[in-house]
């Protein structure tokens, strides 16, 4: 078992419970100050997708680099607060970006190819290699 099946089925479990919420729990209180469970889960879409970019190849044209807020978790905050969205949509928006995550993985992408970060266009970069 590979670290990338590990993360598929605590993903899967993940599923199953946001699956069981009703719009008032998606709408509660995380366990992230000021965020509901639909934040946290549109941050969790929010970088699956910048994986699926990043290990494609692609360029983020958005992101943190390009958020408002000086910190890191004030431009986090200020793109989740940009795409808010119901708790079906964020629900739907998550399960495509981390299905599409897992199949971009890296021994899935080419040997040697850099890989930016979702933080800055290059800040984080790294080497990926087969394993």
């Amino acid at each position: 078992m590979t670290v990338f099946d590990d993360l598929s089925a605590e993903q899967e479990r993940l599923e199953d419970i946001l699956g069981g919420l009703d719009e008032a729990q998606w709408l509660s209180a995380s366990g992230a100050a000021g965020w509901t469970i639909a934040d946290v889960v549109l941050h969790l879409a929010q970088s699956e997708e910048s994986v699926v970019v990043t290990a494609s190849g692609g360029e983020l044209r958005g992101g943190l680099g390009q958020a408002a807020g000086g910190t890191v978790d004030e431009r986090v905050a200020f793109l989740v607060s940009a795409e808010r969205a119901a708790p079906d949509v964020v629900l739907a928006r998550w399960q495509r970006a981390r299905r599409a995550a897992l199949d971009a993985r890296p021994n899935r992408a080419s040997p040697g190819r850099q890989v930016t970060s979702a933080g800055s266009p290059r800040a984080g970069s790294r080497r990926l290699r087969r394993g």
